[in-house]
């Protein structure tokens, strides 16, 4: 969401939950029985937006990362396809329709592109996805 322009409604509802992530006793002295807010980031990549969030809104924050950070596994093949507007669709099932294994993942910029790539697969036979 941040990375879609979201990041001022994202700080705002942030800004507007209470602050405090201590953790406090009650009066008979048993620590952690009061409630307490936990604020948790999950995000695939770490962009200086997200990060600047995780720095202003998360007390110490962690990053787990699996494989080395900006290299794909070795179990992944990656690959890019350029192509015109007017082809995507047709190599898309052309690629679907080929020889690779599951599972395959498609990238597309907006939601709204994601849900006519899912109508289009749809329409073409093609049922086995999860979007």
């Amino acid at each position: 969401m941040v990375d879609m322009g979201f990041e001022p409604d994202v700080n705002y509802i942030l800004d507007q939950l209470p602050y405090s992530n201590l953790i406090q006793s009650d009066h008979t002295g048993d620590v952690g029985a009061a409630k307490y807010r936990q604020t948790t980031m999950f995000s695939a990549t770490m962009p200086p937006l997200v990060e600047r969030l995780a720095r202003k809104y998360l007390r110490q924050p962690a990053m787990v990362t699996i494989g080395t950070v900006g290299q794909a596994v070795n179990t992944v093949e990656q690959r890019v396809e350029m192509t015109t507007e007017e082809r995507k669709k047709t190599r898309i099932l052309e690629v679907l329709n080929s020889d690779w294994e599951a599972p395959i993942i498609i990238f597309v910029s907006q939601k709204r592109t994601v849900d006519l790539v899912g109508k289009s697969l749809e329409k073409n036979g093609v049922r086995d996805f999860g979007l």
